[in-house]
């Protein structure tokens, strides 16, 4: 089709590799980078060590997919379905995640994604429901959680220098052993949120009160 537009194209990787349709499928060391892919799916799919930076997936769908050693940088998942993923030690960078669907919470889609080890820097979050998501020991940094919905997460561990939080719910959130947070306890929810010493003297800078040796 050498005339069609990107748009069109229902994937460009190798078809014995990557079908339209992908079910409880390992895919190890695939390169795809500044593609457009459209219109797949994969459910109960597994991708070690594979290559999708700046590659925009259309209307796809990923359900109960796992992501290990993976490079996603400036990903975009546009009117993708998103449900249960898991990654492990992958470059998520500068991914605008309001753009994909992550439909509504059940009991079967019990939250969109969790990270563990990631780089996550300058991602976009912002409005999202994330409950009980876990963002735990990844460098989160730039990271826009503006008026998300956090409560319940696990966010031990991780770097979270100038990630914006405002208008954020916090509650039961697990902040332990993170660093660098900027939380105005002011313009956040924060109940039985759980945070560890010294980092959590910052939380002392949006109150109106005195300190004195």
């Amino acid at each position: 089709m050498p005339n069609a537009p990107p748009s069109t194209l229902k994937y460009s990787m190798t078809s014995n590799k990557i079908r339209r349709e992908n079910f409880e499928q390992t895919f190890k060391r695939v390169i795809e980078k500044s593609t457009r892919l459209r219109a797949l799916t994969f459910q109960d799919c597994t991708f070690q060590r594979c290559d999708f930076s700046e590659t925009t997936f259309a209307e796809c769908d990923f359900s109960n997919c796992r992501f290990v050693d993976c490079n996603l940088n400036l990903a975009s998942f546009e009117a993708t379905r998103i449900a249960n993923l898991e990654f492990q030690r992958c470059r998520l960078m500068g991914i605008d995640w309001t753009k994909a669907d992550l439909g509504g919470r059940s009991l079967l889609n019990p939250k969109p994604f969790a990270f563990t080890d990631c780089n996550i820097k300058h991602s976009v979050f912002m409005g999202l429901n994330l409950a009980d998501i876990k963002i735990e020991s990844c460098a989160a940094i730039d990271c826009n959680f503006e008026e998300c919905n956090l409560a319940g997460a696990n966010c031990r561990n991780s770097d979270f220098l100038d990630a914006r939080f405002n208008q954020t719910d916090l509650s039961r959130a697990d902040f332990t052993n993170a660093k660098h947070y900027n939380i105005n306890a002011n313009r956040n929810t924060l109940k039985q949120t759980q945070f560890s010493l010294p980092e959590a003297v910052s939380l002392l800078r949006s109150l109106d009160i005195v300190l004195t040796e």
